[in-house]
């Protein structure tokens, strides 16, 4: 937002700009997008560790969106 560039003081969790993610093929994100990547702007403190990903994919959760490359 305009009125925020410039503020110094944003606290832990105040993000600007657009982030880029990562849409799965396949999935009912990327069919409502059209698309297979996003710019999208995020304030949360949800997130996943990649130690886990694999073990979790197999227990059938589907990360349809990730917007850092997996390390």
């Amino acid at each position: 937002m305009a009125d925020q560039y410039g503020v110094t003081d944003k606290g832990a969790t105040m993000r600007l700009g657009l982030w880029p993610c990562r849409l799965g093929s396949g999935t009912l994100a990327e069919r409502l997008y059209n698309s297979g990547s996003v710019d999208e702007r995020h304030r949360h403190r949800y997130e996943v560790n990649n130690a886990y990903r694999d073990q979790l994919s197999r227990c059938g959760l589907v990360f349809c969106g990730v917007s850092r490359i997996r390390a």
